[in-house]
């Protein structure tokens, strides 16, 4: 048997970016460099896989290979170098997860559909640790569910989710029945749910977006809409927007993807608008966002060379404005606006100024409020020439014939590669067919899910250009949060980027906790020195309290939670502690250990591969290894030991699936990619 002993210093600490002080006197000039310093200091990643095939059955493996960019300079990342990527099932459980080790921005593995899975339509999802720092957001819940943790923190970091992690849905078809023969049946699981369509009035969803974020009272505002079905499937209609006397403002109709614009001239204070429409013989009025009475209306519109925003509004004093576009986190232009209580602006950019990929514009003052913003979508066509030249593809192979195929670089003397050899003829064309160049400049900088993003890519014509525009409107959410990055809201970094793996969490002191206690059974609670009988939550007592029990006090049934029992135990540590972790693989050990710091540890772990165990203990610091060696045999042979401490590892993984969009699992229709498409000056009319 070999065994390792390894110590590790704790050297890592967690970032905070805490708002501003009063010594940095707020301006627009600050802010804006702020954001230029964060943009470089502080990138981002991305995450692209590459995988084999279009779609898999049951049995087969996937193969896939990860490319992991940094956001400010759109090369192989040099951050991080482990990753992790996980497939999950239809039903969104973990079939298995993997970390790997990146050397120079990329890795590759592999999953195996088992003949223990079904079929249906599977996810890949991958990151970095260093990726949950951002887009970070609470997971619904109920309130109730938090006092089934200890305290609030385990309940905090158990509902954290994310904004945007890298995703891929595929389908998964049954397990072939005969050799050479694979047709394409998915055979659902019989406790599958399955939704009743309504009936009578179908629901539909129909949403607004002013450009900029807000309509402005004297303004000329563009507002773009999108309207669904109940599973958010596009729908076809027109609309009619009438003012408050039902007097109809103007007409218009969908123009892509249940997708449209309209605009409304000097608006009116106090003016409600709404939008009319009839679908499947049913009448619907749905009500636009308010007109506000003070704030900035932004309009963003390409002339010729240049970008020009035209910026008109009133506020109550003059201020100085500033305007900042920014590409992948990094400032790429800024202009000051005099100070200014009303009127029209317009600024100018020059278009080549721009890099390719979305871009985003926010307005603010010298405080940090922002009054707008906007994402658009600059292409140059940087990539539209090939990279790499293959030749010698033929048209037809023979099963099993070798495939000999001569590559050259055309642009660089070297690069990474992943090449995928498929039978065509088991192809499946889905609405999830991203590549890595929509994935990396399109996809992974708006909200949710953007199927078949290859078409607006096709062509650079006005139709594509307006369809990819209304795209950043209504799916405009912000990778790079503008007020983290000018440092006006506390930020904390709880992960940095992984070198090499690594095993971070907590020691707590262990107190004698509870007893197993049955329901309602008498124990002493030292905490609040009396006798009472267990409730675990609130809503119990008022469930006893219906049953005729009635000799507890509201007011103690009341604190009785797991967190109000059990959290006041968990108590800071009062000194450092030795924490020690030994990995077991077979008959080889390696231990690594570290002293806390503020009760907390981030070590090394050991490069293992496969299966292996794990054993975690705390020691006193001050004990001597002879005390540490005794209590440690002591505790190993004792079942009924009491540990002196607690440890907790501080989990990071993503917790929740997130819900497949419509076009995520549905059938490709060679139609969608090209509705009825009409030209707007056709449906939209502005009526006196």
């Amino acid at each position: 048997m070999k065994r390792i002993t390894l110590f590790y210093a704790l050297v890592c600490t967690v970032w905070n970016i805490s708002a501003q002080s009063h010594k940095d006197i707020a301006s627009v000039d600050s802010l804006a460099t702020r954001v230029k310093r964060f943009g470089t200091g502080l990138p981002q990643e991305k995450v692209y896989l590459h995988i084999d095939n279009t779609c898999y059955f049951v049995g087969d493996t996937i193969w896939y290979k990860a490319y992991v960019t940094r956001s400010d300079k759109g090369r192989l990342t040099d951050l991080s170098k482990i990753m992790y990527v996980e497939l999950l099932t239809p039903d969104g459980y973990l079939v298995e997860r993997q970390q790997l080790k990146m050397e120079d921005g990329t890795a590759h593995g592999a999953f195996t559909l088992t003949d223990s899975l079904y079929a249906g339509y599977y996810e890949l999802r991958a990151y970095t640790r260093w990726m949950l720092n951002f887009g970070r957001h609470e997971h619904p819940h109920s309130k109730y569910t938090e006092d089934m943790f200890y305290n609030k923190q385990m309940a905090k970091d158990f509902f954290r989710d994310y904004d945007k992690l890298y995703s891929r849905v595929f389908p998964v078809f049954d397990h072939p029945k005969e050799s050479g023969r694979y047709p394409k049946d998915m055979t659902l699981r019989p406790m599958r749910r399955y939704y009743k369509a309504r009936k009578g009035k179908p629901e539909i969803d129909l949403r607004f977006y002013p450009e900029g974020g807000h309509l402005i009272e004297g303004t000329d505002g563009h507002v773009v809409f999108e309207i669904n079905d109940e599973e958010g499937k596009h729908l076809d209609a027109e609309l009619s927007i009438i003012d408050s006397d039902g007097k109809e403002i103007t007409r218009t109709r969908i123009l892509n993807r249940g997708r449209g614009v309209f605009t409304l001239t000097d608006m009116k204070p106090n003016e409600e608008y709404k939008a009319r429409l009839h679908y499947q013989g049913y009448d619907y009025e749905v009500k636009l966002p308010k007109v506000e009475k003070e704030g900035y209306a932004l309009h963003v519109e390409r002339k010729d060379s240049v970008l020009r925003m035209i910026i008109q509004g009133a506020t109550e004093s003059k201020e100085e404005l500033g305007i900042q576009i920014q590409c992948n986190g990094v400032s790429k232009a800024v202009r000051k606006l005099s100070p200014r209580n009303n009127g029209k602006d317009t600024v100018d950019v020059y278009w080549a100024s721009l890099p390719t990929g979305v871009n985003q514009i926010t307005l603010f003052n010298a405080e940090g409020r922002i009054y707008a913003d906007r994402l658009f979508f600059v292409n140059h066509h940087d990539y539209d020439q090939p990279l790499i030249n293959v030749e010698g593809i033929k048209q037809e192979y023979a099963p099993f014939e070798p495939i000999e195929l001569r590559m050259k670089l055309l642009r660089h003397q070297d690069a990474d590669i992943s090449l995928a050899i498929r039978d065509h003829a088991t192809d499946e064309t889905t609405y999830d067919n991203g590549t890595m160049l929509t994935e990396m400049l399109l996809a992974s900088e708006i909200k949710g899910f953007v199927e078949n993003p290859g078409w607006y890519f096709e062509a650079d014509d006005s139709l594509h250009r307006q369809a990819l525009d209304l795209l950043m409107m209504v799916q405009g959410w912000r990778r790079h949060d503008w007020k983290m990055m000018a440092g006006l809201e506390h930020t904390q970094f709880e992960f940095l980027p992984e070198k090499i793996q690594t095993l971070c969490g907590s020691v707590h002191q262990t107190y004698s906790l509870l007893e197993e206690t049955n329901y309602y059974d008498s124990v002493y609670i030292a905490i609040f020195d009396t006798t009472a009988s267990i409730y675990t939550t609130t809503p119990d007592y008022h469930k006893i309290a219906a049953m005729g029990i009635k000799d507890i006090a509201p007011a103690l049934a009341k604190v009785l939670t797991l967190q109000d029992l059990y959290g006041p135990l968990i108590k800071k540590m009062k000194k450092e502690v030795n924490v020690s972790a030994s990995f077991i693989q077979d008959r080889d050990i390696v231990d690594v250990s570290q002293t806390t710091q503020k009760g907390k540890f981030y070590m090394p772990s050991a490069v293992v591969s496969d299966n292996y165990v794990l054993f975690l203990s705390a020691s006193d610091s001050t004990k001597s290894e002879k005390y540490k060696k005794r209590i440690e045999r002591k505790g190993f042979m004792d079942e009924q030991a009491y540990p002196e401490f607690y440890i907790k590892l501080d989990p990071f993984f993503p917790v929740f699936p997130k819900p497949y969009s419509y076009y995520q699992d549905a059938a490709f229709e060679e139609k969608f990619v090209l509705p009825k498409i009409r030209k707007q000056s056709q449906w939209q009319s502005q009526l006196q």
